[in-house]
């Protein structure tokens, strides 16, 4: 009701608004204002791209860091019994096994690091649309593509640091 008292006074009368007036009802209610430029659409949902881009992203982050530590594991995991075996049977200091260790990690990183990418990007746009989300963005006018540009981002982010790992460490 508000809203809609609100949009018949602003819009419907036909009189131009203030500039100040206009970003005001715009802060507030998020619809049409007229002023001497002409109209003015704002649209419900304006300016709002940069916090679903974040949103999303923060959505990718979890999974993503999850995956990276469960498929590590799982890829080191026959290391990892070879290097236990050289602490407990050849009497190997811990340090030295920890050195081996992280020599180890960047080859499996390169694998595990694309794999927990698409796992995150699969996990994020599930669960957005098992919630609804997704309908609910596509409904507010946002795109396919709009709406996957932060898995892109993402996507070429870990690509890249995939990239510096393969070429300046493990050269």
């Amino acid at each position: 009701p508000l809203l809609q008292v609100c949009r018949d006074r602003i819009v419907d009368q036909g009189r131009e608004d203030t500039e100040a007036e206009c970003d005001d009802h715009r802060r507030r209610h998020e619809f049409p204002c007229r002023n001497a430029g002409g109209t003015r659409n704002h649209q419900l949902g304006a300016g709002i791209g940069d916090f679903v881009d974040r949103y999303i992203f923060r959505e990718l982050v979890p999974p993503f860091l999850a995956g990276i530590l469960v498929f590590t594991f799982l890829l080191l995991m026959s290391q990892m019994l070879r290097l236990m075996e050289l602490i407990v049977n050849k009497g190997v200091g811990i340090w030295t096994v920890a050195q081996l260790f992280l020599y180890i990690l960047p080859y499996s990183l390169v694998v595990t690091i694309p794999m927990s990418a698409m796992l995150a990007a699969l996990a994020t746009f599930t669960r957005l649309s098992t919630d609804g989300e997704l309908l609910g963005l596509r409904g507010a006018g946002s795109s396919l593509t709009r709406l996957a540009r932060p898995a892109l981002l993402f996507g070429m982010a870990t690509t890249a640091l995939t990239l510096v790992i393969t070429i300046w460490i493990l050269r």
